[in-house]
């Protein structure tokens, strides 16, 4: 959170307690809301993984109907490596569209890298999410699936 705090302009933030407990918006005075839920891992090193409840899927669902899928974030936090931050957009393309309940995603960073997001049946998201890049994942102008490719098996699918 400090680098909220470090942010060029004030940032306001709200609980979305009756959607999720980890569910919060951020907004600055230049951009509108984003929609962010928080996941943990407590695992020491790479590779993290995330698993989907029920209600982290009811969390999504209001979320994006209530924000848009480029401004919904899911945040993951790496144990004490760092936070990957990821448009619910981009996340599709590795976890696929609807529930995710009982999926798993898998986050990796080797030295000196970035994150590096694969989910179900190894599809992996091509771009790598910079270690620095939150907080300003959230006011990046370039939000959407179609910044990003997904690899699975040996094929690479540009999105659409």
């Amino acid at each position: 959170m400090t680098e909220l705090i470090n942010e060029e302009s004030p940032v306001t933030i709200h609980h979305l307690e009756k959607t999720h407990d980890y569910a919060y918006t951020f907004q600055r005075i230049t951009d509108g809301p984003k929609a962010v839920l928080f996941k943990y891992s407590t695992a020491a090193k790479t590779p993290w993984r995330f698993g989907f409840s029920p209600s982290e899927d009811a969390a999504i669902e209001a979320l994006v109907l209530q924000y848009k899928e480029t401004a919904t974030f899911i945040t993951l936090i790496c144990g004490k490596d760092g936070v990957c931050c990821v448009p619910v957009a981009d996340l599709r393309l590795v976890m696929g569209p609807g529930k995710w309940t009982g999926l798993s995603l898998s986050v990796a960073r080797p030295p000196d890298s970035g994150y590096r997001l694969s989910g179900p049946g190894k599809t992996l998201l091509r771009n790598i999410i910079p270690k620095s890049a939150w907080p300003r994942a959230l006011w990046t102008k370039k939000q959407t699936a179609t910044n990003c490719e997904v690899e699975n098996n040996e094929h690479a699918y540009p999105s659409p």
